[in-house]
């Protein structure tokens, strides 16, 4: 059959196998004729796609074979070794393979491919590893399509096309109180040059047009629509957009419309598409208005005033932000953050020192359970001194909430619009996230599409208690925090932890709000099992690495309640901690020279005082 098409070429493929054997065999094509003397002697062969613009439809999955033979024209077709369908097509212009997957649930599901120039396909008659032949199931003549028919006939089986799905659910999300989602694309767009083909339409763009008359898609019934040319598409407010020339058919993507272009699209909306005015509408308005104030002329800014700023806790957590609390283990940061929240569910100043303004906590705590935590609130309750109060701090313990998973924000979103928090606190971001912590491209998702739109809808504050890598800055400290440098870029505060001894150094690494404040002291008063209380002392001042070093021994010391060491065992602490060789040695001889140790036999020292705040 194939012998039919002069056109087409082929390459050598040993019996038994799928992969072409030669080097360089893209650039190795054969005829038929010269083909054939391996087929006699190894049988197996493949047909390079490309060639006389063949394509090859590679059914991994029956129900996308179903749907390719729904509707496309019939062709030519092989049954592979292992079930599936190679479908041929001729599609002019087609340059490169389409990989055809899809996600389902949160899982990856692969239907097969496009196979087009650089890739083979095994031919008829050759054995498949396994054993099986592969036959020719259709022995017809090869189709001929055109691009645009191939891509409306993939276009629900591919990545690229469940962005318009995605795009439409945005817009559902951010602008559905509007009634937008009443408006159907349909109505938008009409069907007129269209073909209607079950529930949806296909034919060439009503804006700008199409060569084949086959780039356009619409699904009234899922009130969806999808561009091939510009791999955009989405639901009606969008739909309005471009064929209002608000935006260009290419910038119909997830998250473009905000602002003063949503304005806008749904100004058009309500003017010409029965879009009925409500009180969102309006808010949009007013906060674009208020975004175009906020632009100044270089001249206009030696005599600019900025507003009072609104604080839940003065000078270090502002409203309406993404903040990151950070620091090692064993530094007191889920304590602290808890002494943080109890003094804002109380209204009380938090340390002692800085105000709050009272209102409602919500802490998805990702690693204790109930017991843990109980025992944790009671002792910041008791040293703060409200431990008979019923204060507005929620707790969901052993939260299996994720952060990057949809059902799991709205369920989260539910929670914000029932009890209306101040501040949200995920305890641990590694814990409430299921991508790796590296991955800059979900960090920025993350920040944009999820957490952002969160503090703007509901304008609260969202607090990801984090954790540092190990070892010690040598440079910007904010270097230090665990994952994507993206964190700290899109945080809008960061705030980081650290312990000397028995006293604790809270830094502020970042505020976007206002000037960032001096690094300080906090004393701990803990009372064994019965409260513990954090209180803010003086600026911390800063120590020579000798220091640092006799610090960090100090607390290995009292933590571990040592009585004597060798050199060998607190230099692996030292070393650790980043600590070089001279300064760990200077280092204890500062301890020597405090009266802090003294030497005994070769190479050990004693403990002669247990102060923690001699450093």
């Amino acid at each position: 059959m194939l012998s039919n098409y002069p056109q087409l070429r082929y390459c050598k493929i040993q019996k038994g196998k799928k992969a072409p054997f030669e080097k360089d065999w893209t650039n190795k094509p054969y005829t038929w004729e010269e083909i054939q003397k391996h087929i006699k002697s190894e049988i197996n062969y493949g047909v390079l796609c490309g060639y006389g613009d063949l394509a090859v439809i590679d059914c991994d999955n029956p129900e996308l074979q179903k749907h390719v033979e729904a509707v496309l024209p019939a062709t030519f077709r092989i049954k592979t070794g292992r079930g599936g369908m190679h479908n041929y097509f001729f599609v002019p212009n087609l340059q490169n393979k389409i990989i055809l997957t899809t996600k389902l649930q949160d899982k990856e599901v692969h239907w097969g491919e496009v196979q087009s120039k650089g890739t083979q396909v095994v031919g008829d008659g050759s054995i498949h590893p396994n054993g099986n032949k592969y036959e020719v199931v259709a022995p017809m003549m090869i189709a001929t399509i055109s691009e645009e028919q191939l891509m409306a006939a993939v276009r629900p089986f591919m990545h690229e096309s469940q962005q318009s799905d995605e795009n439409a659910d945005w817009e559902k999300q951010k602008y559905g109180k509007s009634g937008i989602d009443m408006i159907n694309v349909k109505e938008v767009w009409g069907t007129l040059g269209l073909k209607a083909h079950g529930d949806e339409y296909y034919g060439a763009h009503p804006i700008h047009g199409s060569e084949s008359g086959m780039n356009f898609w619409l699904n009234p019934s899922k009130n969806l629509w999808h561009c091939f040319r510009c791999s955009a598409g989405g639901g009606a407010l969008s739909a309005i957009a471009v064929k209002e020339g608000i935006i260009n058919c290419s910038e119909a993507q997830k998250g473009t419309l905000r602002g003063a272009i949503a304005v806008q699209a749904l100004k058009a909306a309500k003017e010409r598409y029965g879009l009925r005015e409500i009180q969102q509408y309006q808010e949009i308005e007013e906060k674009t208005e208020k975004e175009e104030k906020l632009m100044l002329w270089e001249y206009e800014l030696d005599n600019y005033k900025e507003e009072d700023k609104e604080w839940i806790i003065e000078k270090l957590i502002p409203n309406c932000s993404v903040g990151v609390w950070t620091g090692k283990r064993g530094t007191f940061k889920t304590f602290l953050v808890l002494s943080a929240i109890f003094a804002i569910s109380s209204g009380k100043p938090f340390l002692n020192k800085f105000p709050t303004r009272q209102g409602k906590v919500i802490y998805l705590d990702k690693e204790n359970g109930v017991y843990v935590m109980r025992e944790r609130k009671n002792l910041i309750k008791k040293g703060l001194e409200i431990e008979d109060e019923k204060l507005p701090v929620g707790f969901i313990c052993f939260s299996p909430l994720k952060i990057d998973k949809q059902r799991d924000i709205n369920a989260i979103e539910e929670l914000i619009v029932a009890h209306k928090p101040s501040l949200l606190v995920i305890d641990t971001y590694r814990r409430g996230i299921s991508f790796e912590e590296n991955d800059a491209g979900k960090v920025s998702w993350l920040f944009v599409d999820i957490l952002r739109p969160l503090v703007e809808k509901h304008k609260i504050t969202i607090l990801l208690i984090h954790h540092d890598r190990k070892g010690e800055a040598q440079g910007d400290e904010m270097d230090m925090i665990r994952g994507s440098s993206d964190l700290a870029n899109y945080a809008d505060f960061i705030m980081k932890n650290e312990r000397r001894g028995e006293m604790l150094i809270l830094k502020q690494l970042k505020m976007r709000s206002a000037p960032e404040i001096k690094p300080f002291e906090i004393s701990i008063t803990n009372k064994e099992d019965v409260s513990i209380r954090f209180q803010a002392e003086g600026e911390f001042e800063i120590k020579t690495k000798d220091q640092r070093c006799a610090e960090i021994l100090t607390m290995w010391i009292i933590k571990e309640e040592i009585k004597q060491f060798k050199t060998e065992e607190a230099r692996e602490i030292a070393f650790k901690e980043g600590i070089r060789k001279q300064n760990f040695f200077r280092g204890l001889q500062l301890m020597v020279d405090k009266g802090f140790l003294q030497r005994g036999g070769r190479g050990e020292y004693l403990i002669i005082s247990k102060e923690g705040k001699i450093w």
